[in-house]
């Protein structure tokens, strides 16, 4: 049987909170891969979302990030805004 998530919970998000949750989360994967794991530019927004699935399906996203990257690589999280809408980029 497939998981499935919980109800989402929306509520206002920092973008700025979600991808450095993300990354201090992460940070340790990284270094022990050998991978540099950045923050990139975010604007200085708020979302309206289940923070805790947004966080979780992010992780997954830089997760593969880091290893598609390999030692000595790097991955980046950013953010791009336009109108009303945000796009998290990994």
């Amino acid at each position: 049987q497939f998981a499935r998530p919980n109800d989402a919970t929306p509520q206002s998000a920092s973008v700025h909170e979600l991808a450095h949750a993300v990354r201090t989360e992460l940070e340790p994967v990284a270094a022990e891969k050998g991978v540099r794991l950045e923050v990139g530019e975010l604007p200085s927004a708020y979302v309206k979302c289940d923070a805790a699935q947004i966080r979780h399906a992010l992780a997954a996203l830089v997760r593969n990030a880091l290893e598609a990257a390999g030692r000595d690589g790097w991955a980046r999280v950013s953010c791009t805004e336009a109108d009303d809408s945000i796009a998290f980029v990994v």
